[in-house]
């Protein structure tokens, strides 16, 4: 079980169960990454329908900074992909 306690979560939440097909593209590093319940998350996720980005973790304290994948966005909700 989640916790919707900001706006931005409850209507993800909201669009779920209504049906709106959804894509989430995480951006963390690679020490959360390996936590279970990041793990667990994304194959519940997965499981529900939900489209999962292929991003690959970053480097924690690396500094890096990525550019946010809009072509992937756009990809994992095409319409094709509609179920």
């Amino acid at each position: 079980a989640g916790i919707a306690d900001t706006l931005a979560l409850g209507i993800l939440c909201e669009a779920y169960g209504q049906g709106v097909p959804t894509a989430v593209l995480p951006a963390v590093n690679s020490f959360l990454a390996r936590h279970p319940a990041y793990v667990e998350s994304l194959a519940r996720l997965r499981a529900m329908g939900v489209r999962v980005s292929s991003a690959t973790p970053h480097t924690p304290k690396s500094g890096e900074t990525a550019v946010f994948p809009w072509e992937e966005a756009l990809e994992l909700l095409a319409p094709e992909r509609a179920e």
